[in-house]
């Protein structure tokens, strides 16, 4: 076995990834809402926009003999319909993380035996992750990136990582909630970031203070200042990707105080969006706008509002309950640094 890098051309590999992926999600968190998107992986592994995130898919075959090579110096698939043990979908971020890769491990759902067995006793698994860890690890090197994560919903994986020299950075608790409610006249709704003029500058403070104040726990950022060319270039990525995002804005004297949004993908189910942020000016906290401008958010929609925060981040657990969202699963993230 040897991972191999699948071109955009083999749908049937692309299409078996996202099943796997679907398949393991939901056994995770409940809910086929955590799908991903034949659609959206496609488009991403295509790329051709230099503000949208590219990725590159391995799959891990029984592919002996030579073979073209593809860009990250890994032999292109030759049989797209080969039978693959595992995937690795590497994410090759834009705009503000181009140091960072991410990575989702995929393997055979016949590799894994189901909760609470420990992964330990599987053998094959750990030299399948560890084969495609390293594949990934190539290609974000090659790809001039020096930090890799990795993400996953099964305590489970977190062992076989560490074992990959992965370090545990962060758990994040993945929940939904549900859109609905009276509508807020109070607030300004921005459709796809394009803010008002009046509002632009205010609304980039406050996207400046969520960097600084996320909980991001050892996991790596390097955010880039927020300013109008910034907010133009995110703009023009979401367009690019097919991503529809809507945002509420509460203003008081003109300024600001209080911003939350949320984002569909184009595959994704019409009746789920995912939250992006919410976020309070520092000297307005505790009053509970963050609160409201989500309310208000969630008027505006009907279906699942699927959000990801850290449990020990008091403000976005509190937010949460308020919400009545439903805790689906866990997610760790892991860090390697290349």
């Amino acid at each position: 076995m040897r991972a191999v890098q699948v071109p955009p051309g083999a749908e049937d590999a692309v299409r078996t990834f996202c099943f796997t992926a679907n398949l393991l999600a939901q056994e995770a968190t409940g809910t086929p809402a955590a799908a991903v998107a034949v659609e959206d992986v496609h488009t991403q592994l295509v790329g051709g926009d230099p503000l949208a995130p590219r990725s590159v898919l391995l799959a891990l075959v029984d592919q002996p003999g030579p073979a073209a090579v593809g860009e990250f110096g890994l032999p292109l698939m030759a049989d797209p319909d080969a039978e693959a043990a595992g995937f690795a979908h590497v994410i090759l971020p834009a705009e503000d993380a181009r140091r960072l890769a991410a990575v989702e491990i995929v393997p055979d759902v016949g590799l894994c035996p189901p909760a609470p067995t420990p992964l330990d006793d599987v053998p094959q698994l750990a030299e399948a992750v560890q084969c495609l860890v390293d594949a990934a690890a190539g290609v974000a090197r090659a790809a001039g990136r020096d930090t890799l994560q990795a993400f996953t919903r099964d305590p489970r994986f977190g062992g076989l990582f560490e074992a990959c020299g992965f370090a545990h950075a962060l758990t994040e608790v993945q929940a939904v909630a549900d859109f609905g409610g009276a509508p807020d006249p109070g607030v300004v709704v921005v459709e796809d970031l394009a803010v008002p003029e009046e509002l632009v500058e205010g609304v980039c403070a406050l996207f400046a203070v969520d960097d600084a104040d996320s909980a991001h726990g050892a996991l790596a950022v390097a955010p880039e200042p927020w300013d109008r060319a910034r907010l133009e270039r995110t703009r023009a990525r979401l367009a690019a990707e097919g991503t529809h995002g809507v945002m509420t804005v509460l203003v008081e004297n003109g300024r600001p105080v209080a911003l939350a949004e949320a984002y569909r993908t184009a595959g994704q189910r019409a009746d789920v969006a995912e939250h992006g942020t919410t976020v309070v000016a520092r000297g307005r906290r505790q009053s509970g706008l963050g609160t409201r401008v989500t309310r208000a958010l969630l008027a505006l929609g009907e279906g699942g509002f699927f959000l990801t925060y850290s449990p020990d981040d008091p403000a976005a657990a509190g937010l949460a309950r308020r919400l009545g969202a439903r805790e689906l699963a866990r997610l760790g993230s892991f860090e390697l640094r290349l």
